[in-house]
């Protein structure tokens, strides 16, 4: 509809229908069957026919007429971030682009200054989009990569054999785009671990199988296993974990064979003369240099965290949802978490206002019922085009914590964005801005805005800045959260999970601190909520 040029508050209706749709406790079928679809508020007459024709016809005649005009292909393009609707109707109606090859070409030759609309500026800009795109079309995110180590790791795991496994590599050092997944494990019988990689369902094929190696497909992901003999395992802790150029830069004329005897990757840098260097720096970025010199501090690392301070809800899941985030929290050690629902459920159809009532009641239950852990009561807001808070009184008087967040008009230009933020950062209601750059894998590139002058608003008024884990996020990125510590922000790290399983999900946010040198009193995590409440004083 977008590249059509229908009008957008069309397509946001659909797109709100389709959300509307995916939180329903009740199966689709059984609602048209019963015609009970009217039953909600938030599905007009016209969704509902579209919704009765696929469930009856099982297609969209609407669906249909729009690919008549425009090909089911260019919503590919859409997923170029940078690429918007309005360029992707014009370059197929002017020059037929229908690929991201074709527009890659048509922007390397100068065509698409041809095109009315689009200027040398935008050409520019569309070239580097559609570029970094193609470079990172195949590049595998950092959850993915954890995700399909886990399960490798677990399915190995109940050999007695296997006396240590990590992942190694890209992974290890915490990089957000990797190309490969690289597992190390230490075995005193090798062949019974080559055995059982064979047996593993998650490999589509075993590409290569070799002494000490063993390379196969894991669905999208290329995975190397490397089975070493437990003497040899610290010296290929090192090896296998990299950067290339930090080996380079500490071996230098050594061999890995002289390294054979250590039992750690400390003691192998301290027989090189240097200080252990934490995975997540060694990518020749001078931290060679400074090993010589003094001892590396530790970053932050996940037993420094008292808490979560993002995660959220899905209430159709009911009650039982909440009960099991705090017993995950607790198994991590956490003394607290901050739930904060977003505002646009809390004033849905799908969630009436008995239902927030209902879950503050709960809160409270929990909170006087659960010893050693308190559940902060939170909501996240939107920030509107001009920088206000799309929150009613009544649902900010009931939250002690909120969460303002960029959930639309991203593409604001610079000032305008930069006003947004601002505004929203001085508002005195607001506790964390989440999400700062509005970046997500494969769909959006950051806004762009004056992220120095915003990080300076924040560190002025007190407002703590999220290192947000949700996988296809990872925002704040490694370049932003070195400038939020240089300029003296304060950061919270926070899964921002919606269940019990995705609270792991920090890991991913620690490797991004941990690259960026945030340290343990970075972050606002690292205090108790008694000193969180009394303005970080102990």
């Amino acid at each position: 509809m977008l590249i059509k040029e229908e009008r957008s508050d069309r397509a946001r209706v659909y797109r709100r229908a389709a959300g509307d749709i995916m939180d329903l406790s009740e199966d689709v079928t059984e609602l048209v069957r019963q015609d009970r679809l009217s039953d909600f508020d938030g599905l007009g007459v016209s969704i509902r026919e579209i919704i009765e024709e696929v469930e009856r016809e099982q297609k969209s005649s609407l669906y249909e007429a729009l690919c008549r005009e425009y090909p089911a292909e260019l919503i590919k393009l859409l997923a170029i971030p940078g690429i918007g609707p309005k360029t992707v109707r014009l370059v197929y109606n002017h020059l037929q682009i229908t690929t991201s090859q074709q527009l890659l070409e048509a922007a390397e030759n100068g065509q698409l200054l041809e095109v009315p609309g689009i200027g040398r500026k935008s050409a520019a800009n569309i070239l580097q989009a559609v570029r970094e795109h193609e470079q990172n079309i195949n590049a595998i995110t950092l959850a993915a990569g954890w995700e399909c180590a886990d399960a490798i790791m677990d399915f190995l795991q109940p050999l007695d054999i296997v006396t240590r496994i990590t992942p190694v590599g890209s992974l290890r050092r915490g990089q957000e785009l990797i190309n490969d997944v690289d597992i190390l494990v230490a075995s005193r019988d090798e062949a019974a671990v080559r055995r059982r990689l064979h047996r593993y369902p998650g490999f589509n094929s075993i590409e290569k199988d070799e002494p000490g190696h063993i390379c196969a497909q894991a669905g999208d992901i290329p995975v190397e296993m490397i089975i070493v003999p437990e003497e040899e395992y610290a010296a290929r802790l090192l090896w296998c974990t990299g950067s290339r150029a930090h080996l380079d830069k500490i071996f230098a004329d050594r061999r890995l064979e002289d390294y054979g005897h250590y039992s750690s990757e400390k003691e192998i840098y301290e027989a090189m003369r240097l200080h252990y260097i934490p995975p997540e720096y060694r990518e020749d970025w001078g931290e060679v240099e400074l090993s010589r010199l003094r001892e590396w501090p530790e970053p932050v690392r996940q037993e420094d965290l008292m808490g979560d301070f993002h995660v959220r809800l899905n209430w159709e899941q009911g009650a039982s949802a909440l009960r099991e985030m705090v017993a995950a929290a607790q198994a991590m050690g956490y003394r607290y978490m901050i739930l904060a629902i977003p505002v646009k459920e809390v004033k849905s159809q799908l969630f009436v206002r008995e239902h927030w009532r209902q879950l503050l009641h709960e809160i409270d239950e929990l909170n006087d019922s659960t010893a050693g852990f308190h559940i902060v009561k939170g909501i996240e807001c939107d920030i509107a085009e001009d920088g206000n808070l799309e929150i009613e009184d009544t649902y900010e008087r009931d939250a002690d914590f909120v969460v303002a967040a960029v959930n639309s008009k991203y593409r604001l230009g610079y000032d305008e964005q930069t006003r947004r933020l601002l505004r929203a950062v001085e508002n005195p209601s607001v506790d964390m801005i989440a999400r700062l750059s509005g970046r997500a894998f494969y769909q959006r590139l950051r806004m762009k805005m004056d992220y120095d002058a915003v990080i300076r608003a924040a560190v002025k008024c007190g407002v703590a800045l999220e290192i947000s884990s949700r996988p296809e996020y990872l925002d704040m990125d490694e370049g932003l959260i070195r400038i939020a510590k240089r300029l003296g922000a304060k950061m919270a790290l926070s899964s921002d999970a919606s269940c019990a399983a995705e609270l792991k999900n920090i890991r991913l946010g620690l490797k991004m601190a941990r690259r960026a040198g945030v340290m343990k009193e970075d972050v606002q995590n690292s205090m108790s909520l008694a000193r969180l409440r009394s303005g970080g004083r102990e």
